[in-house]
């Protein structure tokens, strides 16, 4: 929900407090907000057993209206062991989104329920109105999500911004820092603190004041003299325990340079230093993504895994879009299209999905098949220290226009529509499949219509991108949203 001084003078904020089982974040104790500013608050709620609920959440100010009051309300429902609670679980029908050609999505920081699987589904921007021709977020494998799910990183046209999770501005483009590359990456445990690049500069950014004209604080953690410039390169997140990440000497979007380990001295967003270490030199890539244990994986023409101590830790010269993550038993596990057309890809057809188990090297489960594998998907793992959930996006990458579904048409040929397609799935380690959403996007007309979905760190949320086939907007082609699935 978002605090919106509505009044012509300003008011401090004293105190926000809910009664159990709710609860707030997003308050740190005092806020001022000037005429017309906001102040966006996330509230949780957490049910102890299978009935409704009723709360309240007062705000205590300077207003004259103070104490204002919230009525909450929610009720609670069993809930399987370790999955969402919404979806349906591995279950094998098609479905065919209702609707496909003429649904229209809610407005900005309003939300439905996907018809099929029962999902709440929250749109963030409105690209148009900003003046954007996208709202997006970088790549999967980078969370979009801060530490506590309360702001999102998002990259449309020009410099990144950060806004809520209604889509209010909490860094507009304007106050945000200039970089070496296009995106940011979060501190994972100080919701208010990310990392950067300038130069050959190493930044951690700190958001202060208020929205929607919060500004970043900036702290140099190092400077590499012997590089002019440094970049967090595509697709880099810094790591699980939230001390290490991997740079580069090269362009951000791939080359040839060194690679680099930097160790912040402290966690929780309070490193003041960094420090380099094992390099790896004259690296050739096109995307670097970290892998659990301060690893760093290398994709170029194949793939190599390189321990913190620069020993290769394992090569592969297959593999299609990947993230690395860890299994219940903490076991580094990753979801892609492995070792494909031989015995080893894991499913019947030797064309499918499967979950490699990274210290035999070899695929545990089949998780699709090879009729349900799209020219284009992605995959996000970030999930790595709770419940360990892989989200798969079943996209595509052809080329409009076209019969394909994946087209702007009106109407549209639905009759060859596919077991997961166009929709966004949720693996478990241990096999189950949770089928989330329809995300309805024509991801033929651009790559940014790819949902490129990316689950939070503490796995309750996932992110996509979608245009709804909404092909008169200003952008053309081009036009795509941002949206939420949540809370899981």
């Amino acid at each position: 929900m978002t605090l919106t001084n509505l009044g012509s003078t300003a008011i401090t904020v004293s105190a926000v407090k809910a009664n159990a089982p709710f609860a707030v974040s997003g308050f740190s104790g005092s806020a001022t907000l000037n005429a017309g500013q906001s102040l966006p608050l996330a509230v949780t709620f957490a049910p102890a057993a299978q009935t409704s609920y009723s709360g309240r959440l007062t705000i205590t100010s300077t207003a004259p209206s103070s104490p204002n009051t919230v009525t909450l309300s929610g009720s609670g429902v069993t809930q399987t062991s370790g999955l969402p609670n919404c979806g349906k679980v591995n279950d094998t029908n098609i479905y065919v989104p209702p609707n496909y050609d003429t649904f229209t999505p809610p407005g900005k920081g309003q939300s439905y329920t996907d018809p099929v699987f029962g999902c709440t589904i929250t749109r963030i921007t409105d690209a148009i109105a900003m003046g954007w021709q996208q709202g997006k977020h970088w790549y999967s494998t980078v969370t979009p999500f801060n530490a506590n799910d309360t702001y999102l990183m998002l990259t449309p046209s020009g410099s990144p911004t950060i806004v809520d999770s209604h889509g209010n501005t909490v860094v507009s483009q304007a106050n945000f820092p200039a970089m070496n590359y296009t995106f940011a990456v979060w501190d994972t445990m100080n919701p208010n603190v990310f990392y950067y690049t300038s130069g050959n500069r190493f930044i951690k950014g700190t958001i202060a004041g208020t929205p929607p004209n919060a500004t970043v604080t900036p702290t140099v953690l190092a400077m590499f003299s012997q590089y002019s410039s440094v970049t967090i390169p595509d697709d880099e997140e810094l790591s699980d325990d939230g001390l290490h990440i991997w740079l580069s000497s090269a362009a951000g979007g791939g080359g040839t340079g060194n690679l680099f380990l930097v160790t912040l001295n402290a966690g929780n967003g309070a490193a003041t230093s960094s420090a380099q270490s094992t390099t790896l030199t004259n690296i050739t890539y096109h995307k670097i993504q970290i892998a659990p244990g301060n690893r760093v994986s290398v994709e170029n023409n194949g793939r190599t895994m390189y321990n913190p101590d620069g020993t290769v830790f394992q090569s592969w010269t297959n593999g299609d879009h990947v993230d690395w993550g860890l299994d219940d038993s903490g076991v580094m596990v990753a979801a892609s299209l492995w070792f494909a057309r031989t015995n080893n890809n894991g499913c019947p057809s030797n064309w499918g999905l499967g979950l490699l188990d990274l210290t035999p090297n070899t695929v545990r489960l089949c998780l699709t098949s090879s009729e349900t594998i799209v020219s284009a998907w992605h995959v996000s793992a970030r999930d790595i220290n709770t419940k360990h959930w892989i989200i798969w996006s079943a996209d595509d990458g052809g080329t409009c226009p076209s019969s394909s579904y994946y087209c702007f048409n009106n109407p549209t040929n639905t009759s060859g529509w596919r077991l997961y397609d166009g929709e966004i799935v949720l693996f478990t380690s241990s096999g189950t499949i949770v089928r989330l959403a329809h995300h309805r996007s024509r991801t033929n007309e651009n790559y940014w219509a790819q949902t490129r979905a990316a689950v939070s760190r503490d796995g309750r949320y996932v992110l996509f991108e979608s245009n709804y086939n909404q092909s008169g907007t200003s952008a053309g082609s081009q036009y795509t949203d941002t949206y939420i699935i949540g809370q899981l």
